[in-house]
């Protein structure tokens, strides 16, 4: 297998770097689901603050 300029393409090493690519986007929708879940809940929370600051006013 040749590449654009007509090199030899090492498989082996492309699908190394294709698993550690496909790890760390993994890893990093794993991080950004805890992120997003933390910031709905950070969210709901101002709501609450909100509703019972109003409801003493």
């Amino acid at each position: 297998m040749l590449d654009d300029n007509g090199q030899p393409v090492n498989v082996t090493a492309l699908l190394a770097d294709l698993k550690k690519e496909r790890s760390t986007k993994a890893a990093l929708e794993e991080k950004n689901a805890g992120l997003r879940k933390r910031v709905q809940r950070m969210l709901i929370e101002n709501d609450e603050v909100r509703v019972k600051a109003k409801n003493e006013v």
